[in-house]
């Protein structure tokens, strides 16, 4: 059996990405653990295949179809909210400071409100599984002519996207550019997945360190939202709780944010061009080397 030319390979590579992504999603249901989570996740990561098909599948395709799954993610955002703030209280909860008790966590969770019922959640998982099987029968991955040059010159732009991303973060490191920075960051991860089956030793240490980066960025923004939730509780008036909760984010959010610059500075070292040639020489060197490209699957797609 004939080895498939470059494009075939490639777009055979992506499409299975695509494809395992949507059936995760098509797979969601209300009563299934961790339904929004999965969602949003899998949006997020087609979205990232996506823009390294941006140049085969051509500016309407491409804007049209990345529409499709950014609302999708953007419908679910208020019931993920829900879910971030009880599990960050719970996180607080975890880092065992003296000052702040389960019964200071329990507190939150009955202010905040989170045990109550949310509606609509079901017709919104409908609505979405509709759009999302119809974009998979529009959407002919596997046949698109795609060129590793395209690939290399996409991954180029998301590199020097999060490095711009982590340099505005530096200089102003608000929750606004830490969030931004963390989104180019996921991009970059999920996009570098794709590769492990060209050549996975090489790129593992990247995915190891963009996991962790965009991990700790994770905790900053959840805290982050949930700092902001409980200043609204201020406003009706301060509780023990809230003010023991918001002493302790402050303190651990600059021990967090030493550690995501200390490894934003390590992946950001290199220049976008020297990371693109980097690219490009272990596309060449790993050419007669490659086994089979076959998607590797991911935590979230266990």
């Amino acid at each position: 059996m004939k080895r498939p030319k470059e494009p075939t390979g490639l777009a055979s590579l992506l499409d299975g990405a695509f494809q395992r992504q949507v059936n995760l999603i098509l797979a969601t249901s209300v009563s299934g653990e961790s339904a929004v989570h999965t969602v949003r996740v899998c949006t997020k990561k087609i979205r990232a295949y996506l823009h390294l098909l941006k140049k085969p599948l051509g500016k309407v395709r491409f804007d049209t179809t990345n529409l499709v799954f950014r609302d999708a993610s953007r419908t679910l955002r208020t019931y993920r909210e829900t879910e971030v703030l009880y599990e960050t209280i719970s996180y607080v909860e975890g880092l065992h400071d003296r000052d702040f008790t389960p019964g200071n966590a329990e507190r939150l969770r009955l202010d905040l409100r989170l045990g109550e019922p949310q509606s609509g959640l079901d017709e919104a998982l409908a609505s979405i599984h509709n759009d999302v099987h119809a974009e998979r029968e529009a959407l002919p991955i596997a046949t698109l002519n795609v060129k590793w040059s395209y690939i290399a010159s996409a991954l180029k732009r998301t590199y020097h996207r999060n490095k711009n991303a982590f340099a505005n973060a530096v200089r102003q490191p608000n929750s606004v550019n830490l969030h931004e920075w963390r989104k180019q960051a996921k991009r970059l991860e999920y996009q570098i997945a794709i590769l492990q089956p060209i050549w996975p030793k090489d790129i593992d240490r990247l995915k190891h360190e963009l996991a962790q980066l965009t991990d700790t960025l994770g905790h900053i923004h959840d805290l982050s939202i949930l700092k902001k939730r409980l200043a609204a509780l201020d406003e009706a008036g301060s509780t023990e709780a809230t003010k023991r909760a918001r002493h302790l984010i402050r303190n651990h959010r600059r021990k967090l944010l030493r550690d995501v610059f200390d490894k934003g500075h390590s992946i950001c070292a290199k220049p976008a061009s020297e990371f693109e040639t980097d690219l490009n020489r272990h596309w060449e060197d790993q050419k007669g080397l490659r086994a089979p490209l076959v998607p590797v699957p991911t935590k979230m797609d266990a």
